[in-house]
């Protein structure tokens, strides 16, 4: 009974769509994954940058405001996080609606408990990637002539910073970076499109540099709570809803973060979300056809989108990439 009801559900209209993807990757702190760049590139690499990548295992706690800015509102919450080393805890002191959660990326794995379901999901760890994507906007920046600016960032958090300012081809910006140069920590970020419009930000409202750090701080478990592996639960629900899962080869760089039912405009789509060194991308599976040309007018150049087809199924691919790089993406997919 329940897979009839969801396959009689309306597909979703292209805004609402976009609208979701956007969302989920200003949500997402999934980054990149890891790379290096050549001695010559180093070379070109402004001082304050080279601490960043250079920096160790930054030991902090501190508190955190972090916004998306949709097409026609802004939201944000706010966020206490404790680091060490490849591990971190992130909780919520003040949003109502996310009290209680509590978020701990260590071992490989990263766990998100959620009160109101006492359920723990549980998903492959996001801790190595915020290096590895400005490496990747650092190497895009040195193939243009002033491609990475700094100047003063001024006090952010009590902390004298460095700003800077990362463009891609074209001079587009789509990243400033506020970096406290004694030890590379970025303590403000934004990320824009590429109409220049902000659409995600992070910034630090206070930062200690030596917390005590308790033996059980990085380990989430809660007595009576159910675990659940979110991939393979929503690739589950989605075989049953009527979608076919897809999977990219075992050499991709490419690494999937979720898998959900998603409900967008009245309608229902199953959304796969990957990170990976050059960006983040969704593949979305619709029941029905969808027009590319007017997939791209309502992205409206916030983001870059492509679309195929396979066994009479429709995929729309849509991400902060470039769109001849979503393209080489799609081309490598396979069912599960």
């Amino acid at each position: 009974m329940r897979r009839t009801r969801l396959m009689k559900t309306p597909t979703p209209n292209l805004r609402s769509l976009l609208l979701w993807a956007l969302w989920m990757f200003a949500q997402a702190t999934a980054l990149g994954q890891s790379g290096r760049l050549t001695p010559n590139e180093w070379a070109r690499v402004p001082a304050v940058v080279q601490t960043a990548l250079s920096a160790g295992a930054i030991r902090y706690a501190g508190t955190r405001w972090v916004e998306f800015r949709g097409p026609r509102r802004a939201n944000g919450h706010s966020e206490w996080v404790l680091h060490e080393g490849d591990r971190t805890r992130v909780e919520f002191p003040t949003d109502a609606s996310l009290r209680g959660q509590v978020i701990v990326d260590a071992d490989g794995e990263r766990r998100h408990y959620f009160p109101k379901r006492n359920l723990i999901e549980v998903s492959p760890s996001r801790e190595d990637f915020p290096r590895a994507r400005l490496i990747a906007m650092v190497r895009r920046g040195l193939r243009q002539a002033g491609g990475i600016r700094t100047e003063d960032g001024g006090l952010v958090a009590g902390r004298p910073t460095s700003l800077v300012t990362l463009k891609e081809l074209q001079g587009i910006v789509r990243a400033k970076l506020w970096i406290d140069p004694d030890n590379g920590m970025a303590l403000k970020r934004a990320l824009f499109d590429r109409t220049g419009a902000v659409v995600a930000s992070l910034e630090y409202r206070a930062i200690n540099y030596g917390p005590a750090i308790k033996p059980d701080s990085f380990r989430l478990e809660r007595p009576g709570s159910r675990v659940a592996n979110t991939v393979q639960q929503g690739t589950q629900r989605a075989r049953l809803a009527g979608f076919q899962p897809l999977k990219l080869p075992p050499g991709s760089p490419y690494r999937q973060q979720s898998a959900r039912l998603v409900r967008v405009g009245g309608g229902q789509a199953f959304s796969q979300m990957f990170a990976g060194p050059w960006g983040q991308f969704s593949l979305f599976h619709l029941k029905k056809d969808v027009n590319l040309n007017r997939l791209r007018l309502a992205a409206g150049g916030r983001v870059h989108v492509t679309t195929f087809s396979r066994n009479g199924q429709s995929y729309a691919v849509v991400g902060d990439m470039d769109e001849s790089e979503l393209r080489e993406v799609a081309r490598q997919f396979t069912e599960r």
